[in-house]
């Protein structure tokens, strides 16, 4: 397990990296650096970090038959990426203890915490704004401004197997890395 974790890290740092290679060479080609490749089962287009739970992990296209919670933290649809105006980015995940849990400590947010998108090199900083309970049935009801952007996360209870929490965020800054 702590090899798969330090593998996943590296991958992640790996893409961070090329995200700030891109933003300093966008009117340059991009040279081709002696680094050892680092493979991946999984081709990121983003990576989530929510510093409160000491959560780091990749995202991968909508489209990508990786994009499950099987195996990663999921998009649902619709959702748009943090590019576009006003939209709403929605994540899913697991708790529990599978390996495949990565929201297992989701339900320690509290308002005011962070979550951050990296994406298309710039950097989305969301913030807690609402924690909710509902039963899980199979949908989530999500209570947004329209004119924000928002990234919702979701996943079920820990405590209570009939509930799911759904926790709203809202975009405080963006910065280009």
């Amino acid at each position: 397990m702590y090899e798969k974790k330090q593998k996943e890290n590296e991958i992640i740092d790996q893409f961070l990296e090329e995200q700030k290679i891109v933003q300093n060479d966008t009117n340059e080609e991009i040279k081709q650096e002696e680094t050892k490749e680092i493979e991946s089962e999984y081709d990121y287009i983003a990576v989530l970090e929510i510093p409160a739970i000491d959560l780091r992990k990749g995202i991968v296209d909508v489209n990508s038959a990786y994009n499950d919670i099987s195996y990663n933290v999921e998009i649902i649809n619709p959702s748009d990426m943090p590019d576009i105006p006003n939209t709403n980015l929605i994540l899913a995940s697991h708790s529990g203890s599978s390996r495949v849990s990565f929201f297992k400590h989701l339900n320690r947010l509290n308002k005011g915490d962070l979550a951050i998108i990296y994406y298309k090199n710039v950097k989305y900083t969301y913030e807690v704004n609402s924690i909710e309970n509902e039963e899980k049935n199979g949908t989530i009801t999500i209570r947004r401004s329209n004119n924000k952007n928002t990234l919702t996360l979701t996943t079920c209870s820990p405590t209570d197997k009939t509930k799911q929490i759904v926790i709203i965020c809202n975009l405080i800054r963006a910065d280009k890395l």
